[in-house]
């Protein structure tokens, strides 16, 4: 990918940046579709902080 192709990417990322962070409903859509987020808006399994147990040591 040579510098004009490089810039032209940029550009279009930065549009369609712009597109999805336009209203609430087009960010919430986006994060939908990429599988971050479920339909209810929270955080699919694969993005959820794992909960870490401690394990008290005994002596």
């Amino acid at each position: 990918m040579n510098i004009t192709e490089q810039r032209e990417y940029l550009k279009e990322f930065k549009k369609y940046a712009k597109e999805i962070n336009s209203s609430k409903e087009s960010a919430q859509n986006f994060l939908i579709r990429a599988g971050i987020n479920t339909k209810t808006g929270r955080l699919t399994k694969h993005y959820k902080q794992q909960k870490i147990k401690q394990v008290a040591k005994t002596n």
